[in-house]
């Protein structure tokens, strides 16, 4: 089962944002710990150091490290995760679904749970490429685009 590292950011300001994807929890903790060492050492260039409703600066319960459904995935393998947005009252709020190994296969996942989606809310499923084993970018403008 892959392991993903994901930063929370207020949900008043964007949706929480994917730094990895990693083949073992091990892995994605040791990540996690030099991400928090960099933003540490220079808080003035994080993107996310003051948002709305939120303390400023980067906490350590911050960056969540989670197990995620798809199956074994080994550093440099490129994949494909999908998640969810609810929108509402402001804020958006990503939750991280599964992760792929083919783009087809995900899109089409995505395009499945849009269908059946009844929720009142605002809702979409969007997929992310992400190569297995790298810290992506925090900054949003570098982001890893969506496949469509």
């Amino acid at each position: 089962m892959p392991t993903v590292l994901i930063r929370k950011i207020s949900a008043y300001l964007a949706a929480d944002i994917l730094l990895g994807v990693f083949p073992t929890a091990q892995e994605a903790e040791q990540r996690r710990d030099a991400y928090f060492a960099m933003r540490a050492q220079t808080p003035a260039s994080d993107p996310w150091c003051e948002q709305p409703y939120k303390p400023e600066g980067l906490k350590m319960s911050d960056l969540v490290v989670s197990d995620i459904q798809g199956s074994r995935v080994s550093s440099g393998t490129v994949v494909f995760v999908i998640s969810s947005y609810s929108e509402g009252f402001g804020q958006t709020v990503r939750r991280f679904i599964s992760v792929h190994q083919d783009k087809a296969v995900a899109t089409r996942q995505a395009g499945r749970l849009q269908e059946a989606d009844s929720d009142s809310y605002p809702n979409y499923y969007r997929v992310q490429e992400a190569t297995v084993g790298q810290l992506l970018p925090d900054d949003p403008d570098l982001q890893p685009d969506w496949c469509e």
